[in-house]
């Protein structure tokens, strides 16, 4: 069966299928408008992430427009595997993301388009910053999302991981108007004092959610750098949606 017929069979399959749920109601919006920003550091040495290969610091922003009420707790949510390259098919009328040259040289073959794979949760991720939160969702895609493990490392959560934490540092930079990157213009706000990183929450999907549980035990382990990078960093809770279970142990082990 072609790729095309077995893309079809799964459409009609999941729409047969959507067809015959329950009828969900949806939470109401927060009591906060919406705005939206961004931050993209492309192809970076990052040793605290990876020493064998670059990564992007890659992020969509979400966010109360009027930040007025003091510093907000943090949710940060991290996609999980899939394809960084894709073309939209005409017949199908949807995007195929089979392609993966972007995990490796940072570029898409001609034809193709990045994969915005942090994008995935965009509906939730404005629900709660109408109800007062700073969402960041990240990009893993560089160096990380379709590439190979490694020894130690098989689904490379572990560097999933020690990118949210990364993340993390910079975003404590931002809020304390320190470090050496500035925050860009594309994020559409001034992050200092805005981030209250003693309340944070995070979220993953897959491989993400055992990212996300990576970076708690990572954060939490002897002699792990990052306490000193994240000033005042507080998970207080991790959740995560069909998560890979390879690499870690259970979270009640690293609570």
């Amino acid at each position: 069966m072609s790729l095309k017929s077995l893309l079809r069979s799964a459409v009609f399959t999941l729409a047969s299928a959507c067809a015959a749920l329950p009828t969900v109601v949806e939470a109401a919006d927060g009591p906060f408008a919406v705005t939206t920003g961004s931050y993209r550091f492309a192809g970076r040495d990052e040793p605290l992430v990876a020493s064998d290969r670059k990564v992007d610091l890659w992020a969509e922003v979400y966010r109360p427009t009027t930040l007025s009420d003091g510093p907000l707790p943090v949710a940060v949510f991290l996609h999980g595997n899939h394809g960084t390259c894709g073309t939209f098919d005409k017949e199908l009328q949807v995007r195929v993301d089979y392609g993966s040259s972007y995990t490796q040289t940072g570029k898409c073959e001609a034809g193709e388009v990045v994969v915005p794979n942090h994008l995935g949760y965009e509906y939730l991720a404005k629900e709660l910053a109408s109800w007062g939160y700073i969402v960041v969702s990240i990009n893993a895609n560089r160096g990380i999302t379709s590439a190979a493990g490694i020894p130690g490392d098989a689904g490379l959560n572990l560097m999933r991981g020690r990118l949210v934490l990364r993340h993390l540092a910079l975003l404590s930079d931002w809020t304390r108007g320190t470090g050496q990157i500035p925050p860009p213009a594309t994020l559409n706000f001034n992050p200092r004092g805005t981030m209250d990183l003693s309340q944070v929450g995070m979220m993953g999907h897959s491989r993400g959610g055992e990212g996300v549980r990576a970076a708690l035990k990572q954060f939490r382990d002897e002699g792990s750098p990052f306490p000193a990078l994240i000033n005042g960093l507080s998970i207080k809770s991790i959740f995560e949606i069909g998560p890979v279970d390879s690499l870690l142990p259970p979270l009640s082990v690293v609570r």
